[in-house]
């Protein structure tokens, strides 16, 4: 039995984070950093919890020296 399901993709802005894509097939999402990277820093339901630990603290701003230190 195949099954097919429909993947949408999707560029946004994710805070600190700059543009990232997003790929969701209407339950879960994926977001993939396109500025630095790619990281993935979102997995999870739709409107639900991040299974991936973005540290916001650490990172500072996304044109800052904090973000250079962690991203590179």
């Amino acid at each position: 039995m195949r099954v097919s399901m429909k993947v949408n993709f999707e560029t946004v802005d994710y805070g600190i984070f700059g543009r990232c894509l997003k790929m969701d097939n209407g339950t879960v999402e994926l977001l993939v950093t396109l500025d630095v990277g790619p990281r993935i820093i979102r997995a999870g339901f739709i409107g639900g919890q991040n299974f991936c630990f973005n540290d916001h603290v650490s990172c500072g701003k996304k044109d800052g020296p904090d973000f250079e230190a962690v991203f590179g």
